[in-house]
């Protein structure tokens, strides 16, 4: 069998900390075709793609270690002003073929001559920036086609 695992994906969403303090979480999927999302902020704390679910037993993948892939978290440094989170996902059928990325955009568009200059640190870690004491949070989302029990449902695009 080609799917023998589980679950094959780097990081399970996009996690925010938003200018005002607002922590958002947005779960990936592998689209039917390709998304752009758009996440409206100013001054933001910090985004990143998350792996929250750290349970091998959701992958049992020995040789890739999907439950140990790292987050990655862009921490803005000064003031962005206003803008927005942007992320983008295209299909894919394979597991090589990273089909995410998400990136930030100011809200005004770039002059001709024009510099800007957006100042950041990047974090790999294995723990959630977003997660905070005493908060819930998110750990796994799940999706699929409802119907009965048993019954073969194909995927309608």
């Amino acid at each position: 069998a080609i799917y023998w695992r589980p679950e094959i994906h780097d990081s399970d969403g996009l996690a925010l900390l938003t200018g005002a303090g607002e922590r958002i979480w947005r779960p990936l999927n592998n689209p039917p075709h390709d998304t752009l999302d758009s996440f409206a902020d100013q001054a933001p704390k910090g985004f990143g793609l998350i792996q929250r679910d750290r349970n091998f037993d959701h992958y049992q993948d020995d040789g890739a270690f999907y439950d140990r892939r790292p987050n990655l978290w862009v921490q803005p440094q000064g003031d962005w002003g206003k803008g927005a989170v942007m992320l983008y996902a295209f299909p894919t059928n394979s597991e090589t073929v990273d089909n995410v990325v998400s990136f930030w955009t100011p809200a005004a568009p770039a002059k001709a001559g024009q510099r800007l200059q957006f100042d950041y640190s990047l974090s790999w870690k294995s723990t959630d920036p977003t997660a905070v004491a005493a908060t819930a949070h998110v750990v796994d989302c799940w999706q699929g086609v409802a119907g009965r029990p048993a019954e073969r449902r194909d995927r309608q695009d």
